[in-house]
Formats: C-alpha cells, sequence, structure tokens
C-alpha cells in the first residue's frame, strides 16, 4: 500500500458511494486524509446499497459529503469546501459493459462530459493531481497480450468508447491547460462492496440461493482480476506519477472464468449449476494487464490474490443482512 509520505492533506472523491470510491474515501480518511465525496446515486443499482457503502464515513470528521450531479451542477462551490492542495480522484459515472448497448446518452453524459466540466473547473485551483479511473475496456479485442499501455485502443463497446473519449479529455487538458491528469486503466476489481451487477457477486448470490449461475460465452473466457485494496493502492499511487500518464491497474494474472467458479464452490462448500448463454459481442474473450510499467514508475506492487480476495468478499457478502 502508499506509505504517510505518499498522501495528501485533501482529496476530493467523485463516485464516493461506489465499490472503490467508497473503499478509497475509507483508505485516505483512515491516514489522515480530508475527503470530500461526491456522488448523485444513479439509479444503476440500489441507492441502500450506496448507503451503506458510505454510511461508516460520516463519523470521520474530515469526511463530507455532497450529493451532487456533476454533469449538471455548478461545480465551483464542490471544489471550494477543499482548502489548500488536493487531489482529484475521479471515479463518478456510468458503468456497465453490456447495458452500454442500449445507447440512450447515458454514458456520454456521465462518463464525458462530466468529466470535461471537472476537468474545466479546477483549471485555477491548487490541483496537485487530477487522477481519472478509466477501464480496461478501452483496450477492445487487443491482438496482442499482456496489454500494455501503448498498444492501440479500440474499444467495442460504448461503455469502453466513452472511457477512452474521458481520457482523451483528460490529456488535452494536460497538454493545453496543464490540469495535472493522470489516467489509471483498472481492470475488473473484485471483494467487499463489489457491485451487484458484477460476476463474482453474482456467481455467490445465485450459488448460495440455489440458482443457476449464468455464464455469457463457454466460460473459458479470461479476466485480469484487481482485488479492490491493489486498486485503491495504484489510484493513490498515481497521484505521484509524473503528470499526462497512463497506467494499468491490474491483478497482474488473469483466470478463466470456470476457475473462478471452482474457487467459489471450494470456499462456499456448494456445487454450482451453470446456465450458458451466447457471449456479448461487447465482451472481449481475454484480458491480461502488463503492469511493469506502474511497477517500475509507481511502485505499485498487487498484494491479494484470487482465493485470499473472494474470501474476502464471500465474507462481507455473507454479513450484509
Amino acid at each position: 500500500m502508499p506509505t504517510q509520505d505518499s498522501l495528501r492533506p485533501g482529496a476530493l472523491i467523485t463516485g464516493v458511494a461506489g465499490f472503490i470510491g467508497s473503499t478509497l474515501a475509507e483508505f485516505l480518511l483512515g491516514h489522515g486524509t480530508r475527503v470530500v465525496g461526491v456522488d448523485c446515486f444513479t439509479a444503476y443499482y440500489g441507492r441502500p446499497v450506496k448507503e451503506a457503502n458510505i454510511h461508516p464515513l460520516f463519523s470521520n470528521p474530515l469526511f463530507e459529503f455532497i450529493e451532487a450531479d456533476l454533469a449538471s451542477c455548478a461545480i465551483g462551490p464542490v471544489l471550494d469546501s477543499l482548502k489548500g492542495p488536493f487531489v482529484v480522484y475521479h471515479l463518478a459515472g456510468q458503468p456497465g459493459v453490456r447495458p452500454s448497448s442500449a445507447v440512450d446518452g447515458r454514458y456520454t453524459r456521465d462518463n464525458v462530459l462530466t468529466t470535461r466540466r471537472l476537468l474545466g473547473a479546477v483549471g485555477q485551483r491548487e490541483v496537485e493531481k487530477f487522477v481519472l479511473a478509466s477501464s480496461s475496456s478501452v483496450y477492445g479485442r487487443a491482438g496482442r497480450l499482456p496489454l500494455t499501455e501503448c498498444q492501440p485502443t479500440e474499444p467495442i463497446s460504448p461503455y469502453g468508447e466513452s472511457k477512452l473519449k474521458a481520457e482523451r479529455a483528460c490529456m488535452t487538458a494536460w497538454h493545453r491547460r496543464g490540469v495535472p491528469a493522470v489516467v489509471a486503466r483498472l481492470f475488473t476489481a473484485f471483494g467487499p462492496r463489489q457491485r451487484p451487477d458484477m460476476a463474482f457477486h453474482r456467481f455467490v448470490s445465485a450459488m448460495k440461493a440455489g440458482r443457476e449461475v449464468d455464464i455469457y460465452g463457454d466460460g473459458t473466457q479470461t479476466r485480469d482480476f484487481t482485488y479492490v485494496s491493489d486498486a485503491v493502492a495504484g489510484l493513490i499511487l498515481c497521484a505521484n506519477a509524473p503528470a499526462g500518464q497512463v497506467f494499468n491497474i491490474a491483478g497482474g494474472r488473469s483466470y478463466e472464468l470456470l476457475r473462478v467458479v471452482e474457487v467459489i464452490e471450494r470456499l462456499c462448500s456448494i456445487r454450482a449449476v451453470l446456465s450458458k448463454h451466447s457471449a456479448s459481442p461487447y465482451d472481449p474473450s481475454y484480458t491480461s494487464a502488463s503492469i511493469a510499467k506502474a511497477q517500475t514508475i509507481l511502485g505499485y506492487r498487487p498484494m491479494v490474490d484470487l482465493e485470499n480476495g473472494l474470501a474476502e468478499q464471500i465474507r462481507w457478502m455473507e454479513s450484509c443482512p
């Protein structure tokens, strides 16, 4: 994890009520960083889930929460609540690769417009770094693995396209106006507070309820999974990186989905019944990240492997009411 010296006195976290945002806020607050968190509780999944994510944060006097939609609100007053130098961790946005096939403008609004508005508003303030949480979806169906940051970005989903546009907005703001932007390309995160629509959460919930486990494709597709504390560490380390850089933040090892199911079966002592469906045209068959750049420049080292991370996620899910 990052050292105390790598932390900052102030942080703005957008999407703070989400899976990764709330975990990042919890870590920063625990290390004495003042956090202003912003969220608008979009309807992608239930508001009570997100409220539960941030409920423990309110007991910390260093935490301030602002409910606001960054695509439409006045952003200046939000930023004015932070005094002195601060880091922006921009995690707000509309998630979901498969749902993005129903293009309705939501992904452009929440992922692209919001990023541009926030970049425009931070221009004259004491922003030490603007860290964008991007996605491995920007790579699309890459022909060469592992994926490196210098490979072509050819997203195959509207979600991936929107994240790539957000990345480009950051780089434009850096080159034209000196906004110190850094991009963190996160590879499938898992762990406590994982969104209910994500694969591991769905697999565990279905198995414990005696339902079939839905698999899209034949199950041999692979993903590079990242435990949430490693994703958080990567984001914080990006705040110390030179502006204008892009980093893969991943677990550093890929697993077949069927292998994931086997691990969950063993941890839960339940036999899964699989229901296989056609693969989505928006899902790449394989993801595998090179994290060499993040290791060399940031000192990034993923610490939690698949099995231990899944055990933690299952314990969290079992503790939820």
